[in-house]
């Protein structure tokens, strides 16, 4: 084979290669979104199978945009800090993306996985474990009314303007 014809033949091949790696990125993208979708339409369907009687509009549901403007442990510890009862993670997943949080994570769960994770492995946990689901501890109780005094009005006023009352934001979270 001639030099010159095996030069343009190895130019297209990088080509080639290129272009191949930068569908694949752009295709792991859109199989996250797909995926995030599905695991919304999931828990809404969920949600109306097991007849909580609340009305599904997300347009007018201040909760449906609840956590978009929250790191996954900020949503963590504020979807904790309003109840006592234990979440497993994908339950804790479900409410987080039904909650409105923006992530590109291909898989959610286990990201929430990672982040509950790291804040029980701290030196004052944030959250435990029993029977095999997780809770706040008062610790992460403590951090997350810090992070509400801190910066509830700021959230609230820039992200959450279907708030009809002062503390929409953080309605129900235990001072």
């Amino acid at each position: 084979m001639d030099d010159q014809i095996k030069k343009a033949y190895e130019a297209t091949l990088r080509d080639l290669e290129a272009r191949c790696t930068d569908t694949q990125r752009q295709l792991a993208a859109m199989q996250a979104k797909m995926k995030q979708l599905h695991q919304t339409a999931q828990t809404i369907a969920r949600l109306i199978a097991e007849g909580s009687g609340q009305q599904m509009s997300l347009v007018q549901n201040p909760d449906a945009h609840r956590y978009h403007a929250f790191s996954v442990r900020w949503a963590i510890l504020c979807l904790l800090t309003e109840t006592s009862q234990p979440f497993s993670v994908q339950e804790i997943a479900d409410a987080l993306l039904a909650g409105g949080i923006r992530t590109e994570a291909t898989n959610f769960p286990n990201n929430v996985s990672s982040v509950l994770s790291q804040m029980r492995s701290k030196p004052e946990p944030e959250v435990a474990t029993a029977d095999g689901k997780w809770i706040i501890s008062d610790t992460g109780r403590s951090a997350w009314n810090h992070i509400r005094d801190k910066h509830g009005n700021r959230l609230r006023r820039k992200f959450s303007p279907w708030a009809e009352t002062p503390d929409a934001l953080t309605s129900g979270a235990s001072k």
